[in-house]
């Protein structure tokens, strides 16, 4: 099977079920014949931006995060508003504290900018950790980023 075949059943199965991690959506393929192995299914998730958001019942399951190429400003902006508890510079990273569940959602926005500023990130559940290349990149986002609290 061809990857974009297999990422299609892969965006498929994340819509029409609620899979709460690799093993059961690994297994969920296989039922549709469809064989891959972990670490090709963990490239799949990063390259087809899928992250874990809480249902309806609270329960982490897999989403396909809807993007464009690249993000635009002002959905970043929305988005760091609503969910952005606090964040401090710390030398060359900016420390991200959300709202729980909303870590990885907003990294994976972070991941998809096109700003020099940012070298990497590193999320969690309610924290993101945003490498920068030096010191004052890390001090234009973070200047940058203050504008957009409400």
């Amino acid at each position: 099977m061809q990857k974009q075949q297999r990422q299609a059943a892969i965006v498929k199965l994340i819509e029409s079920a609620n899979i709460t991690n690799q093993d059961a959506l690994q297994k969920a393929l296989v039922a549709q014949n469809v064989h891959v192995t972990l670490a090709t299914l963990s490239r799949d998730l990063k390259e087809l931006h899928i992250v874990k958001e809480p249902n309806a019942e609270g329960h982490a399951v897999y989403r396909a995060l809807k993007t464009t190429n690249g993000v635009s400003n002002d959905r970043f902006e929305q988005r760091f508003g609503e969910v952005v508890i606090d964040f401090t510079q710390v030398e060359f990273m900016n420390v991200v504290k959300t709202t729980p569940s909303d870590g990885n959602a907003l990294a994976a926005l972070i991941d998809d900018m096109d700003d020099d500023a940012i070298t990497g990130t590193l999320a969690g559940h309610d924290t993101i950790l945003v490498i920068s290349p030096n010191r004052e990149a890390a001090g234009r986002l973070h200047n940058r980023w203050a504008a957009y609290q409400h």
